[in-house]
């Protein structure tokens, strides 16, 4: 049996990989959702490039912070706080939308703390592999990984177009 099916056949790299998916998915229906939404709102691109590169930036200056704590504190647990924290940052955008509107305010902290997230995520998540898996395998690992992260954002990518012209950005968020 060759290391790629080998790989498969390990629950916790499949659920890991399965999860993964779900990150991917869920960042790319907020990032592409919330550009579409903000160019919606107000027409600008201009501020659609301000909101991505407040994104990039808080990704960026997180990333130092990011790996500290992913080398020092349990890759599984950090993985899991940043989805609650996010979740929770997120959720206080969309109820702060429900309730007042469309802000600009309110979508660059939304750009920071799924830039920041993001980076936080990715760093525990990738070198999580290096907790579940022998050496040998980290290389189709990773390809598994590259490629379940495309599948996420991509096709988040596309639902969320249809989503924000049918549902409104409240269930995006």
């Amino acid at each position: 049996m060759n290391k790629k099916a080998l790989l498969l056949n390990k629950k916790s790299f499949c659920n890991f990989l399965l999860a993964d998916v779900i990150s991917g998915f869920g960042v790319g229906m907020t990032t592409v959702g919330a550009n579409w939404y903000l160019l919606l709102q107000t027409h600008s691109n201009q501020l659609v490039g301000i909101y991505l590169t407040i994104n990039v930036l808080s990704g960026f200056l997180v990333s130092p912070l990011a790996g500290a704590i992913t080398d020092k504190y349990s890759r599984k647990k950090v993985i899991l706080w940043t989805f609650i924290t996010r979740a929770f940052l997120i959720s206080i955008v969309a109820v702060y939308f429900y309730f007042s509107g469309f802000s600009i305010l309110m979508m660059y902290f939304l750009s920071i703390v799924t830039g920041a997230g993001w980076i936080t995520y990715m760093a525990a998540s990738r070198s999580y592999v290096q907790d579940i898996l022998p050496e040998e395998q980290f290389g189709s690992a990773n390809s598994f990984i590259e490629v379940s992260l495309q599948v996420g954002m991509f096709s988040a990518g596309a639902i969320s177009g249809f989503l924000l012209n049918y549902t409104g950005f409240l269930i995006i968020l």
